[in-house]
């Protein structure tokens, strides 16, 4: 039998020149089309109608100015602009003429060639102070801006007032990976001009502790304006800039008060170096705002205005005004805008006192595993590197009881003379399952940026509930208790991120679309979960994530090394492993969300290659006689000569109110030798050609929801469904529930897509009868709707139909086309906090598929219920 999901993540034949060479030229390709960034010289186009500049020495400098009185100027942090002071403006300029400028490079000044360090800012600023005619000035730096506003106090300290910092990026030890890897010369430009724009919507959240706060609008802004011409090589000239120590020199004679605003939660200048410039500095003052990240202006709005009000008040011969409530920026309408992206005023992103609540659109996983791989290390690149290291777990408990009734249909035996479903020992209609799982995911982040150990501890596996009963009083049912039972580790492996993207390596999920191929198995509901040994590389690139992945599918048999610490392999060409080639254009779920709530329209895709080969096989290594490792000869060697092909796309449409997606699958196999027994050969090739297609769509009506799925898994002509052969099994007779599809030397092929059992799309029929969608066509309308809601929690009633029928009637015991119509509601109640209950019952109306000769297949009913707890 050969099981195209096992394809997915395999691979071209290991070793082949031709594909290094494609790969070799497919990167040279790529950087050679990153290109040099450029910059921009002249006024970038599209700047505010009310926007003013000042010339300074060739570069057209915007800035911003309103207010009386002691004079404040605000810098601004890297890949940002005077924006960033617009929720501050109005309560400073109260008491003070307050000028806020774009840095060279950034905002709408322009982008000319030539230096870019803080000292070179600096001299910029002081330049357009003096054309404003300013004298004397306290200054306000972000970020980056700190070191600009530093450098700025110790040039002309006898101009200076005084400072206030907020987030303070001034040291070495703070500038991230992607910034140290761009110092070298020829690396820079090409990391900036394949990466600098790339996936900010997971970027953008690292400066927030709530990431509530990004939303869709001022994502698009922040995108909007490294979209303007010679951003990218401004940004880079700026990155290199980023050298210290000169400035600490300075600072050891720098006398005049400092207030250091800082984020207790800022993972991008960590609090840690607020704490050592307050020491370092001569007269400074720390302030710690709770539950904020790196923007205080932002998430500690209210508090760090009323502070840098009050210090800045200090220059006042008058007492400073006591908290006049500041209007509210302006608010552009969400989306408008000129053509380029901008708001087309000068008034910038709206401000508002809080975050937005919560989008209670449903959070739909990413569309592969390959996309999610080092989701938590791409965005720091861009972060302080870690000084200890970081442990995460997140996991889940889940208990379930169920009641099988009926499931043999009381149709009788088929032509193999056994039940379609196992059948009560003492007779009767009911069967009892009850199962208890224990989930630990365990990510661990060694100190620095880029290195991360992940792994999936299952500490009960679904274990049956009464399975292990202790025995020492004789009797199971005298038994005090369960035996203890065996931890598994389902999956483990490292992340490192590199220059260019990220290496993974390990057994790590597998998990492509909907997962009708590949399923990582992550649902409430799932049993099994897809893991794969496999080295990967996923890079971001125009807008995409291309990925390359080498897999160990399988390899043996084994011996072990002299001293027993490691397995070796007794035959290299039996090994099944290969190449996957995968492009992906996917949203984190925390975005789609977003993009949702503002009404965006997100279209995701995906597409993907995978191809496996094994020239020679060891049957005698897993056959039911299998031999212990030691006895192996060369006479046990069978020539196999298989070779599989795979490709598969995804497609996923949402809305405000509306999800389609659909993944298809299509796979080419051919094995050469199919023969088990060494020294037997036939002489007839097997091959396979199988389809499969999954639909699903959701609309949204209020706090009701409805829609309609379908799927198509081709079919094979021989008699049973082929959803689990067995080795070595005879190929059935007509009439048969199940069995092998091929019977050589007639039947040689083998065409039935069997779409993997953790995509569950019902109760009864292809969940427990079959165990999978194979040989079938399906249709399921289905709808939602909440009860009510309580707080965090809410219980939901939940209802699918699902009609059937069977693509090749030869593989149903009667060889009849119509499966049958099943019926599933189901009551879910669900909190916040991570606890779950649900009432399911299925009740399955046999279709004419299931008949015997004499006797109509009956009803089948299942109710089944499950608590989780989740952390």
């Amino acid at each position: 039998m050969i099981d195209l999901r096992t394809a997915f993540g395999g691979a071209a034949r290991p070793g082949s020149p031709g594909l290094a060479i494609q790969l070799a030229a497919l990167a040279a390709l790529l950087l050679a089309s990153a290109g040099c960034p450029r910059f921009h010289a002249g006024p970038l186009p599209g700047a505010p109608a009310d926007a003013t500049f000042v010339d300074i020495d060739g570069v057209n400098v915007r800035y911003r100015e309103s207010g009386t009185g002691p004079a404040v100027v605000l810098i601004h942090g890297f890949s940002a602009s005077s924006d960033s002071w617009l929720p501050v403006i109005p309560r400073v300029a109260a008491g003070h003429r307050v000028i806020a400028i774009d840095l060279k490079g950034f905002g709408w000044t322009s982008r000319p060639e030539g230096d870019y360090s803080p000292a070179a800012q600096a001299k910029l600023a002081w330049a357009v102070l003096d054309k404003l005619g300013v004298k004397d000035v306290a200054i306000v730096g972000h970020s980056w801006g700190s070191s600009v506003a530093l450098e700025m106090a110790v040039a002309h300290s006898d101009r200076v007032r005084r400072v206030a910092l907020y987030d303070a990026y001034v040291y070495d030890e703070q500038v991230p990976s992607f910034f140290r890897w761009a110092q070298a010369g020829g690396i820079g430009e090409t990391l900036f001009g394949l990466y600098y724009t790339e996936r900010m919507e997971d970027r953008m959240p690292l400066a927030f502790h709530d990431e509530r706060w990004v939303t869709q609008a001022r994502l698009e802004r922040v995108e909007a304006d490294l979209d303007r011409p010679g951003t990218t090589a401004a940004a880079l000239a700026a990155a290199r800039g980023h050298h210290f120590g000169k400035l600490h020199v300075a600072l050891k004679s720098f006398t005049k008060p400092v207030l250091l605003l800082w984020g207790e939660n800022d993972e991008v200048t960590p609090l840690r170096f607020g704490q050592r410039l307050a020491n370092e500095l001569a007269d400074a003052t720390l302030i710690v705002y709770p539950r904020c990240g790196h923007i205080p202006m932002i998430e500690a709005h209210n508090p760090s205005t009323r502070d840098l009000v009050a210090f800045l008040a200090k220059d006042h011969v008058a007492p400073a005004p006591q908290e006049p409530p500041a209007p509210a920026p302006p608010t552009p309408t969400e989306g408008g805008g000129a053509a380029d992206g901008s708001s087309g005023r000068s008034i910038g992103p709206a401000f508002d006192a809080e975050p937005p609540p919560a989008a209670a659109h449903v959070s739909l996983p990413v569309g592969a595993d390959l996309a999610a791989l080092g989701a938590e290390l791409t965005p720091r690149r861009y972060a302080a590197p870690r000084e200890k290291t970081h442990v995460e777990l997140h996991g889940a408990l889940r208990f379930r009881e169920q009641g099988l009734f009926n499931l043999d249909l009381d149709r009788g035996l088929d032509s193999r003379g056994q039940p379609v479903f196992p059948v009560p020992l003492g007779g009767g209609q009911k069967l009892a399952a009850g199962d208890l799982r224990a989930r630990t995911d365990v990510a661990i982040y060694a100190p620095g940026v880029g290195v991360a150990v992940k792994a999936r501890i299952d500490w009960l596996d679904n274990v049956a509930l009464g399975g292990d009963p202790e025995l020492s009083n004789g009797s199971p049912a005298t038994s005090y208790g369960q035996r203890p039972t065996q931890v598994v580790v389902k999956r483990a492996w490292g992340e490192v991120l590199t220059p260019f993207g990220i290496l993974a390596g390990g057994r790590m999920g597998s998990q492509f679309g909907l997962g009708i191929t590949a399923n990582s198995g992550d649902c409430e509901d799932c049993d099994r979960g897809d893991a794969a040994d496999r080295l990967a590389f996923v890079s971001p690139l125009f807008g995409h994530l291309f990925a390359v992945a080498w897999d160990v599918a399988s390899r043996g048999p084994f011996t072990r090394s002299r001293d027993g610490g490691h397995a070796i392999a007794l035959e290299p060409t039996d090994s099944a492993s290969g190449w996957t080639f995968a492009v992906l254009k996917t949203h984190s779920p925390a975005a789609l969300a977003r993009r949702a709530a503002a009404g965006r329209t997100s279209l995701e895709y995906g597409a993907y290659v995978a191809t496996r080969g094994q020239e020679r096989d060891v049957p005698a290594s897993y056959l039911p006689t299998a031999t212990p490792p030691t006895t192996f000869t060369p006479d046990d060697l069978v020539a196999r000569g298989f070779s599989a092909t795979t490709t598969g796309g995804w497609l996923r449409l949402t809305t405000r109110n509306l999800r389609v997606e659909a993944e298809l699958a299509y796979g080419h196999a051919r094995i050469e030798q199919p023969s088990l027994i060494p020294g037997t050969e036939i002489m007839v090739p097997v091959t396979s050609d199988q389809l499969g297609f999954a639909m699903q769509s959701e609309l949204l009506l209020g706090s009701a929801r409805i829609g309609f799925d379908a799927g198509y898994a081709s079919g094979d002509d021989a008699p049973g469904f082929g959803a689990f052969p067995k080795l070595g099994e005879a190929a059935p007779m007509p009439g048969a529930f199940d069995g092998a599809q091929a019977d050589l030397p007639l039947d040689r092929t083998v065409d039935n897509f069997r779409f993997n059992p953790d995509y569950r799309i019902d109760q009864i029929l292809f969940r427990e009868i079959i165990g999978t969608v194979t040989d079938a066509i399906y249709l399921r309308p289905h709808a939602a709707a909440t009860l009510f809601t309580v707080g965090s929690s809410k219980l939901e009633a939940i209802a699918a139909v699902i009609a059937s029928w069977a693509v090749k009637p030869s593989s149903t015991p009667s060889g009849e086309r119509a499966l049958g119509i099943e019926l599933d509601p189901e009551l879910r109640y669900g909190s916040r906090d991570g606890f779950v209950a649900a009432l399911a019952y299925g009740l399955l109306l046999p279709g004419a598929a299931f008949d015997n000769t004499n006797l109509q297949a009956k009803p089948a009913h299942v109710v089944r219920a499950r608590i989780g707890f989740s952390f």
